[in-house]
């Protein structure tokens, strides 16, 4: 879609005076809000697809590693669990380290074996403790969703008045705009084979807008026209501004709400709580993606020498030892990996 030039919409002036009108005013700001709104949500659905696929390309991989990691750590603390000579404290450090570990990975296509263990250290069936989670996992889901829907709650688009004499007079604006475009755009009257294609697709899109009763798209495309053909579209009288400024009200409202949900899609996708809300930008998702690249390249490396050293059961037992746990049941931000 072309980019809406700066200050080129021409509208009548006050007989009174060579100053802009209100709705003059209000017209060219809620343009260029519009704009404005309209480069962001373009930016963020960009953003948004490239941050996926570098989460796909390079997070994943490491994520998915380390997941691995785990698992092989998990079965080398039970042996070492049971295996002679391991005393008593040593062994429940080693139950919530090896608990806790497993609990992180192990999904309902785990095999037997990490069901087992599973089971072993935790007590409980691992299939009903996922239909637990899942179930307040899901109500958690609602209230974030709730949160964000009162945090982005904002002024309520407004009713355009179409009684008779309105709604005669909006529709008339709408259909003398159309006409003006489809007579600058007809295709069959152009002899320039460039701008035979141009024309129709731009016809194309006159026909969409006109359809939807897309105001601000007309407009925009009676621009394009002027940008290309050097003529200036009739002044706007103030009569026509009021209905053309409540409906951009209305898009300009809808936009800001198309950005929300599209923020909030992505917070639920990567569990972000609310808070992150208002400090996600498109300028700065990328550098987010980046230091969880970075965090998860030095959990990797830093287990990954933990399963050679752990081998020798003289380090594991010298781990253990200057290891403290608390009372409480850890998270992994307690552990090693």
């Amino acid at each position: 879609m072309p980019s809406m030039p700066s200050g080129v919409i021409h509208v009548a002036r006050s007989h009174e005076s060579n100053k802009p009108t209100l709705a003059q005013k209000t017209f060219k700001r809620l343009i260029r809000k519009i704009n404005d709104q309209r480069e962001l949500l373009g930016a963020w659905e960009a953003i948004i697809a490239q941050y996926w696929q570098q989460y796909d390309s390079t997070f994943v991989p490491l994520r998915d590693s380390f997941a691995q990691c785990r698992i092989r750590m998990a079965y080398l603390l039970d042996r070492a669990h049971d295996s002679p000579g391991m005393t008593k404290t040593a062994k429940s450090k080693l139950r919530r380290m090896i608990f806790n570990m497993v609990e992180d990975v192990i999904t309902e296509d785990s095999d037997a074996a990490l069901k087992s263990l599973y089971k072993k250290y935790g007590k409980t069936d691992i299939d009903d403790d996922i239909a637990a989670a899942d179930a307040a996992a899901q109500q958690m889901q609602a209230l974030m969703a709730e949160l964000l829907d009162t945090m982005s709650d904002g002024p309520t688009p407004p009713q355009i008045d179409e009684g008779p004499a309105d709604a005669q007079d909006a529709s008339q604006s709408i259909r003398d705009l159309y006409r003006k475009l489809a007579s600058a755009l007809h295709p069959d009257r152009e002899q320039d084979p460039v701008e035979h294609v141009r024309k129709t697709g731009l016809m194309k899109q006159v026909n969409v807008a006109y359809q939807n009763r897309d105001v601000f798209q007309l407009l925009e495309l009676q621009l394009d026209i002027e940008h290309h053909d050097q003529h200036r579209p009739d002044a706007l009288s103030d009569k026509r501004l009021a209905h053309y400024n409540a409906v951009l009200t209305a898009q300009s409202l809808k936009l800001e709400d198309d950005i929300t949900c599209l923020k909030v899609d992505f917070m639920m996708c990567c569990d972000l709580p609310p808070a992150h809300f208002h400090r996600l930008r498109p300028d700065n998702l990328l550098q987010h993606l980046a230091l969880d690249i970075s965090a998860m390249q030095q959990r990797l490396a830093k287990i990954e020498k933990d399963l050679i050293d752990f081998a020798d059961i003289r380090q594991l037992k010298a781990f253990l030892k200057a290891l403290h746990l608390p009372r409480q049941p850890v998270f992994d931000a307690d552990l090693p990996w």
